[in-house]
């Protein structure tokens, strides 16, 4: 498939969700090779079923994780909304490993487009919960390609409830508080009056009611520009540039 097929079968031009699916990886795939890459997994779902109408996912889990949860729940009327918003490093050394986050979104593109999902299916919101790398800029990379998420890379409060989302699960490896920079999301969607719920995606524990924490500069204009302190941004837009070329030395 070309790029332009491949993006969309993941935002399809009349999807109520369509407009927040990144582009950034997708731009980055060279659509004459195949890709193989193995990202199943077998999870129990049977929980959804005590899920309410009306209820979006957030799943925050590290590599293709995401990707093989949204095509778990694709089947059963769910939406994955890929949210990455970093580049890979070609063959630079890598903060984050997201090639593989590309490949699977490419590999999987075919399954997706082939499922029919209406263009309001519920949305399944898809980050790298690896997303910050290891915190400070590593001086063992030459990609710095480390990334956040800020409230403008997901659906208003308002723009949720006005299309039926009252409920909202948070899905990582382990049930409890979201990452910080996500924290801001939710936290807002929770003062608007979005239900938030936590889960666990290795047990079959039901989910849980959530008061997501106040995060530190909540709210306030400035955060995002301090965010991005540290942060390379890509050229063509996301995450990630060069640190410093390899040493020509011998």
């Amino acid at each position: 498939m070309k790029k332009s097929e491949i993006y969309d079968a993941w935002a399809p031009a009349h999807g109520f969700w369509s407009p927040w699916v990144k582009p950034v990886l997708f731009a980055w795939m060279d659509e004459n090779l195949v890709y193989h890459t193995h990202f199943e997994r077998n999870w129990d779902m049977g929980w959804l079923h005590q899920v309410p109408a009306g209820t979006a996912f957030v799943a925050d889990l590290p590599g293709t994780d995401g990707i093989a949860l949204g095509l778990t729940m694709a089947p059963l009327g769910y939406r994955p909304i890929p949210v990455y918003n970093a580049v890979p490093g070609g063959f630079h050394r890598e903060a984050v490993d997201t090639s593989v986050i590309a490949y699977a979104l490419h590999y999987a593109a075919d399954t997706l487009r082939t499922l029919n999902l209406r263009p309001d299916a519920p949305p399944v919101f898809l980050l790298d919960a690896d997303r910050r790398g290891p915190g400070m800029i590593p001086d063992f990379v030459d990609f710095d390609n480390r990334s956040v998420s800020f409230t403008t890379d997901f659906p208003s409060a308002n723009y949720l409830l006005a299309h039926g989302i009252k409920f909202v699960v948070l899905i990582q490896h382990h049930a409890g508080q979201p990452q910080t920079d996500l924290a801001h999301t939710l936290r807002r969607w929770q003062e608007a009056g979005v239900n938030i719920y936590t889960k666990a995606i290795g047990d079959a524990e039901p989910i849980m009611p959530l008061t997501v924490s106040k995060p530190s500069q909540f709210g306030l204009f400035w955060y995002r520009a301090l965010t991005m302190m540290g942060l390379k941004r890509a050229p063509l837009g996301g995450y990630g540039g060069v640190l410093a070329e390899d040493s020509a030395g011998g």
